[in-house]
């Protein structure tokens, strides 16, 4: 009964305002659980992460007294209306399906858990003692600052992130921003989220640096032996097996 209280003659293409000149105001949240991967030579950094929204829909609010005392419903993405926000610098992102839940006050929540690629470029100058940037941009596609107004109210949270061997997070900050586009008089909102990563040095030394260094050590005892003797190539070899080794 609720159900159809609330989806009758409710359209998800307009705006969920009484007054149409009003903004949705939605609520951005960041949470990264782990990184996966930042690869130097395609320049992309892949996380888990789960992106809430948090905004309100005027359309879909009740009395609890009137309906049992229920104080949310589900509903799937496609039958509400919901903000269009993407992440602009994507490479790719694969969503998992999940309900929205709007509670009796009209108020929506959203948590989308996705497996996110994006664009970081990447500097290896000073390999492997490097800092690397990587930047994510979100923001409304269509809607312009005026009709979705987006806000952020903390930096991603790391309470569940699980570290990775490769990379450490180091720092992770936000910033709300306006910008106006060549395409459109109208200012349009995006919320910046920085990440600040550092290489793990245990990790390159023991992979990169120490095989390499054993291999200088020992590539000079070859010319200590007999000219025009088997047994150089015999000795030879070992160092460039090793480091092979190491690498796999």
């Amino acid at each position: 009964r609720l159900n159809k209280k609330l989806l009758t003659n409710y359209d998800t293409n307009v705006r969920p305002v009484l007054n149409h000149s009003h903004p949705v105001e939605v609520q951005l949240a960041l949470t990264i659980q782990n990184i996966i991967d930042l690869d130097e030579e395609s320049d992309v950094l892949t996380m888990y992460t789960w992106v809430s929204y948090l905004w309100t829909d005027e359309y879909l609010n009740w009395n609890e007294s009137e309906y049992g005392g229920i104080k949310s419903i589900r509903f799937r993405d496609d039958q509400i209306w919901h903000p269009d926000i993407h992440l602009y610098n994507k490479r790719s992102y694969e969503p998992i399906d999940t309900f929205m839940i709007v509670y009796s006050s009209g108020t929506v929540s959203f948590v989308s858990p996705m497996v996110m690629k994006s664009n970081c470029a990447v500097d290896i100058s000073n390999f492997p003692f490097d800092n690397q940037t990587c930047i994510l941009t979100f923001g409304s596609w269509t809607y312009d600052g005026s009709k979705v107004s987006l806000k952020s109210v903390a930096p991603p949270g790391l309470h569940t992130y699980t570290m990775n061997n490769e990379f450490e997070l180091t720092n992770a900050t936000h910033k709300v921003n306006w910008k106006q586009y060549q395409c459109c008089p109208e200012p349009y909102v995006d919320v910046t989220y920085t990440l600040e990563l550092k290489r793990r040095t245990d990790h390159a030394t023991h992979f990169i640096m120490s095989p390499c260094i054993i291999c200088s050590l020992l590539i000079p005892f070859i010319f200590l032996l007999p000219h025009g003797t088997n047994d150089k190539i015999l000795y030879g070899a070992p160092p460039d097996i090793l480091h092979n080794v190491f690498l796999i």
